[in-house]
């Protein structure tokens, strides 16, 4: 970059270089004269000087004689810039004042900046020693050249000036527009033309005219559509030869000169074309000098210069204006780079924020090197390793690996193969020995050629989430082990066996590894085990049990219970333990130990309970067994004290039902059950109708038979599996719970009850027909005490006899009409089944992978006489757990099996149907043979039939379902659990049952796509499914979105109103006949 120092005493002379030289990326310095530029010399010591010659106070020969006279500036380089430089005399002067570099004004913009490189790149000459006389020669010179030269200047001088005016005001117009309407005003004012007309277009396009300008023409012309006539008159002529033309037109016409014929008359024309070195991009016409017939040759050279430097600084407008563009579009994109650089930094400190912040452990790994490129410092926290270790060594973390996790954790981590996220929990021994849970959650990150070049994963310590959910699945099996251990305590009447059902419910249906009972020796004070379950008979052999202080087994936790009478509890047994214990325990993988005494009768038991898992017993699951051990001690009791049921004081004498005493522990039982399984207890106490009369009339003799024949029926002839008690006289009762809190169910064994009571007896030698009266209290809508709900049933039954007798009344009102109108459509319902008003619509199941029609469900619907269509959710709750509930479910599935039978010969076939039954121990026994008989009738596969039983109906505990379940197993029918997610199963209840598909219920469907909670827990169930090898379907699927949430989370199947709604048997054919796989959900 060179200094340059610009002299003029014009203006726009200096502007027009300080423009040109702009471009070169010079320092630029001006000065109006002589002496200013004397001074910035000798300050800014410039590279070159271009000055003027003729200028005020100090020209330029005076100037160049300083410099050189001085030896700090006599070297710099000057080139001299003038319109006045003429003749051997000026040259002679110029040498004389060591000047190489002459430029002329006006000179081309080439000739200016090669000229100026020429002087930036030599070295200026000293003035050569000046001639005598040669101030009289400098003076001389000036004088005559003035003189000779005077009257040429006062006619040009005009002209000159407004070219060069127009010359420097073009160069510093950037607009190519008004650029040319500049050059048709000036080239007018130049010449002295009477009219200007300028026509631009694109650069060599043959003389296509853009834009037309015209100066001296008015307004009326402005706007013309009309265009010169292309390759005519003086236009094509100039045109055709590129150069200025000058035409006569004496007719005046301007279509003969090639004008448009909007353009006034012209007598004489002068046409030059707009060029630049390699374009052309208009033409300047001229029309008419006034006080001349013609244009002359200086018009001509003027108008030629004039028109060269139009479109020379047009084309560098043009160029400037791309430049301008580009560079405004540079601008744009460093502006974009520069914020999106912003942007990557704040993104990146934001995430170093979040990574370095939360304590999930967040790292990246590379997937072709297997190097972590990031790790978090809650890394350090959790693992107990620095970070620096695992960048180091990255497979180091599977040393922590617990040795029972380390395989799977291996086989599963793969950055290098990484396809889809995969979600992972095992096992830390950290270097401190803490044992810790980890859940890995690993996802690869794909760039734009969808190849995977990231692998990123969240590592989580969820040992508390861990332990408090195994604490709740322990603290459920436990409550499962009670409920089923009181199950038995009503059915088992013998000691041994119950201490042995007791130690099988707690190892199978609790999980615990061993556990055993033993009784202590009254005189001896001395144990011995009488029952036990788990382990080897090896591990019973060395259990020593005395309740004797003395007793070398006195520590031991079991004498300690049995002596102090209060349950033992020891958490880890290493610690207790000897060394040759412990390697005994180790190998029978005993941790934990809880002990409990019963006193039954005086004499003393122990229950020993032994989990495999430390810490396993904590003060909740502590108080639930020492419940659980109460309603043990209480069976005993009771079978302790006779041998018999007829001795037994629980007992009926006459019927050999349980008497009140049994009846009011077993409610409060159930009662105390239902607040855990949210049941509904409904007590049903009958009273017999014409009782005092065959007491009365016929003697007490047939009284006591009339008793001990509606005993005998109520047991055997109801299709329930309850228990009914003798209150005493003729009353007796019933205790229903019910899982879903249903009314019908209350009334339809109390209508069953008055249906079996109303055929005739024969007592002895007489035949006497009675009938019933019930009352019915319910827990908790009544009452949640046991004597308030019996006094309450008993007031009902007394307003069922005041009404005449052979009704059912409940305690409440309301109730009363709720049970006439379920008793009325109850009947409704039987006539239906007679009359053949039911009907199956079918709602198909596809693929969530594959879009293909998987199977279909059949839903039952009632075409009620009158009422028209009824759906299932009004009557269903009336068929289910009552003796309609066998028929119906019976018609369902044979109007199933002969519908498919009907497909197979349309061709349609290959899916499977599942119907809805009830899952009552009572209805499925008698759906057994229904369904046998049918696949056998109608030559069905089994695997094609599948049976839906909802979740909470098989929440009772109810070891006979479980029986009749496998037996229908064993026909090779499918059996799902339908509406999951509604009721309060689990696992143990999960894997009970031989239940094959899991069913999402719609509400854990239904939020999904919206709650990331909901979400979780679909995907929670589904992977639950898979874990425990059974099929996931979700119903009530209504949304694409829900349907791609689920397909990617495992679901095998999916069925909704998204796939299509329930449709009747010949539309649903239709369906299947026209489509084999559904490939865009939501159109059917």
């Amino acid at each position: 970059m060179a200094t340059v120092l610009i002299v003029d005493d014009r203006a726009e002379n200096r502007d027009f270089l300080v423009n040109l030289l702009g471009y070169q990326d010079h320092r630029i310095l001006t000065a109006r004269n002589g002496f200013e530029a004397l001074d910035l010399t000798r300050e800014e010591r410039p590279d070159l000087v271009i000055t003027d010659v003729l200028m005020p106070a100090m020209d330029g020969y005076e100037l160049v004689r300083r410099l050189r006279a001085d030896p700090a500036t006599e070297h710099t380089a000057v080139v001299f810039y003038t319109a006045h430089f003429h003749g051997p005399d000026a040259e002679s002067l110029a040498q004389a004042c060591g000047v190489q570099h002459v430029l002329a004004k006006p000179s081309e913009r080439g000739v200016v900046l090669r000229t100026i490189e020429k002087a930036l790149s030599g070295v200026a000459e000293p003035a050569s020693s000046p001639a005598s006389g040669f101030d009289e020669q400098h003076l001389r010179l000036i004088t005559d050249k003035l003189s000779e030269t005077v009257d040429v200047l006062r006619q040009t001088n005009a002209r000159l000036a407004a070219l060069v005016d127009i010359d420097l005001q073009l160069a510093s117009e950037r607009n190519p527009r008004r650029l040319l309407r500049t050059v048709c005003s000036a080239a007018r004012d130049l010449i002295g033309a009477r009219y200007a007309m300028l026509i631009s277009g694109k650069a060599d396009d043959d003389g296509e005219a853009e834009h037309i300008t015209t100066s001296g023409m008015g307004p009326e012309v402005a706007g013309q559509p009309e265009l010169p006539l292309r390759g005519h008159g003086a236009v094509g002529r100039a045109q055709t030869l590129r150069k200025p033309v000058r035409m006569s037109n004496p007719g005046g016409d301007p279509a003969a000169v090639g004008l448009p014929a909007w353009h006034p008359r012209v007598q004489a024309l002068m046409v030059a074309p707009i060029v630049s070195l390699s374009h052309v991009y208009g033409w300047i016409c001229l029309g008419d000098k006034p006080g001349a017939d013609e244009f002359n040759a200086e018009d001509e050279r003027l108008l030629a210069i004039l028109a060269a430097q139009a479109g020379r600084i047009y084309e560098s407008g043009l160029l400037y204006q791309e430049v301008r563009d580009h560079a405004q579009q540079l601008q744009v994109e460093a502006a974009e780079r520069k914020r999106a650089s912003e942007e990557l930094v704040e993104s990146e400190l934001r995430f170093r924020q979040l990574a370095e912040n939360i304590n999930e452990a967040f790292f990246l790994v590379d997937p072709r090197s297997g190097h972590v490129l990031y790790v978090s410092p809650a890394f350090e926290t959790i693992f107990g390793r620095t970070c620096a270790s695992l960048q180091a060594s990255p497979r180091s973390w599977l040393d922590l690996v617990h040795s029972d996790d380390r395989e799977r954790a291996m086989a599963i981590y793969d950055p290098a193969n990484a396809r889809g996220p995969f979600d992972h929990e095992y096992r830390i021994v950290r270097p401190d020995g803490a044992v810790r849970w980890i859940r890995v959650r690993i996802f690869p990150i794909r760039g734009p050629n969808r190849r995977v070049y990231r692998v990123a994963g969240v590592a989580a310590d969820i040992t508390q989430a861990r332990n408090q959910q195994e604490k709740s699945k322990r603290l459920t099996r436990i409550k499962e082990v009670r409920s089923r251990i009181n199950a038995a305590i009503v059915h088992i009447r013998d000691h041994q066996g119950l201490l042995a059902e007791v130690c099988r419910v707690a190892v199978e249906v609790g999980m615990f590894k061993l556990a055993w009972t033993g009784v202590i020796d009254t005189d001896t004070r001395d144990g011995r085990v009488v029952a036990w379950r788990g382990g080897a008979e090896a591990d019973i052999e060395p259990v020593r049990l005395s309740a004797r202080p003395d007793s070398p087994f006195r520590d031991r936790p079991a004498s300690r219970a049995a002596r102090e009478l209060r349950p033992i509890v020891c958490n880890d047994l290493r610690l207790e333990a000897t060394a040759a214990q412990k390697a005994e325990l180790a190998r029978q993988g005993h941790r934990a130990m809880a002990v409990f005494p019963m006193v039954v009768l005086g004499r003393v038991h122990v229950l020993a309970l032994i989990a495999g898992n430390a810490d396993f017993f904590d003060h909740e699951e502590i108080d639930v067994l020492q419940e659980l051990v109460g309603d043990v001690a209480f069976g005993l009791e009771h079978i302790a004290k006779d041998a018999t049921p007829s001795q037994v004081t629980g007992y009926d004498a006459l019927t050999g039902l349980p008497n009140r005493m049994l009846f009011y522990e077993s409610l409060k039982w159930t009662i105390s059950q239902s607040r855990e399984h949210h049941w509904t207890v409904s007590v049903l106490l009958v009273g017999l109708d014409g009782f005092k009369d065959v007491n009365d009339t016929l003697g007490q003799a047939f009284a006591d038979e009339l008793v001990r024949q509606a005993s005998q029926r109520l047991g055997d002839g109801l299709e329930i599996r309850e228990t009914v008690w003798r209150l005493g006289g003729d009353r007796f009762a019933l205790v229903l719970a019910s899982p879903d809190g249903h009314l019908g169910f209350d009334v339809d064994v109390g209508n069953g009850i008055r249906e079996v009571l109303r055929k005739p007896f024969q007592l002895h030698d007489r035949k006497v027909s009675i009938t019933a009266s019930i009352g019915i209290a319910t827990c908790p809508v009544d009452s949640s005490d046991p004597d308030t709900l019996l006094e309450f049933a008993d007031g009902a039954m007394h307003d069922a006899k005041a009404t005449g007798g052979d009704r059912l009344r409940f305690h409440r009102g309301e109730m009363n009409v709720r049970a006439l109108e379920q008793q009325q459509l109850g009947e409704a319902l039987r006539d239906a089944l007679a009359n053949d008003e039911f009907e199956l619509y079918y709602q198909p199941m596809v693929c969530a992978s594959s879009g293909r029609w998987a199977g279909v469900e059949a839903l039952l619907r009632w075409n009620r006489p009158g009422h028209g269509l009824v759906l299932p959710s009004v009557f269903l709750p009336i068929v289910e757990g009552t003796r309609l509930a066998a028929p119906i479910g019976a018609w369902v599935v044979d109007a199933a099996c002969r519908q498919m039978v009907q497909w197979q010969r349309a061709g349609i076939d290959g899916f499977r149907v599942a119907v809805n039954v009830s899952g009552k121990a009572f209805v499925l026994e008698g759906l057994l043979g229904s369904i046998a008989t049918a696949l056998r009738e109608h030559a069905i596969e089994p695997s094609r039939l599948a049976i839906e039983i909802t979740e909470s109906s098989l929440m009772m505990p109810a070891g006979e379902t479980v029986a009749v379940l496998r037996r229908i197993k064993a026909l090779g029918v499918g059996i799902a659990m339908d509406d999951f997610g509604t009721g309060y199963s689990n696992l143990a209840c999960l894997k009970r049952y031989p239940i094959d598909t899991l069913k999402l219920d719609l509400s854990v469907v239904r939020d999904i796509s919206t709650d990331p909670d909901a979400a979780s827990v679909a995907m929670t169930v589904i992977e639950m499914a898979h874990g425990l090898e059974m099929k996931a379907i979700a119903e009530g699927v209504e949304s694409r979105e829900q349907f791609e949430l689920l397909r990617a989370s495992g679901c095998d199947e999916i069925q909704g109103h998204y796939i299509s709604q329930p449709v009747p048997a010949d539309a649903l054919e239709t369906l299947f006949a026209n489509t084999q796989a559904v490939d865009a959900p939501g159109v059917v």
